[in-house]
């Protein structure tokens, strides 16, 4: 058993599928040591289409969490809920689900 944060690297559900469930000769990030080639196959097709075909991406990203919620090789504990407090004089701010601890600060203004 292990707690596990993850932070992507590119904003795409293969980031988050391929790191921890696709299969690997050598377990770098795969820490339930998932094997299943099925799942392999529709991540593997559903990055290749995400930038021609992204409803199509998306069903096969569908069908790859379905598959892992039977499998269940990985059982998440709970999922953080972020809480920002901004004044209210702050414009500008918006919450990053993927990224929850940066704040992009080139992006806000004082609307005193």
């Amino acid at each position: 058993m292990f707690i596990m944060y993850w932070w992507p690297t590119v904003m795409t559900p293969y980031d988050f599928l391929f790191s921890m469930f696709h299969t690997e000769q050598e377990v770098l990030f795969n820490l339930s040591y998932y094997y299943n080639e099925e799942v392999d196959k529709l991540m593997d097709e559903a990055v290749q289409l995400e930038g021609t075909n992204p409803k199509r991406a998306e069903q096969l990203y569908k069908m790859v969490e379905t598959i892992l919620r039977r499998d269940l090789p990985a059982v998440p504990l709970y999922q953080i809920n972020d809480i920002y407090v901004v004044h209210r004089s702050i414009k500008g701010f918006t919450s990053n689900p993927a990224y929850p601890n940066v704040v992009f600060f080139y992006e806000l203004e004082s609307g005193s």
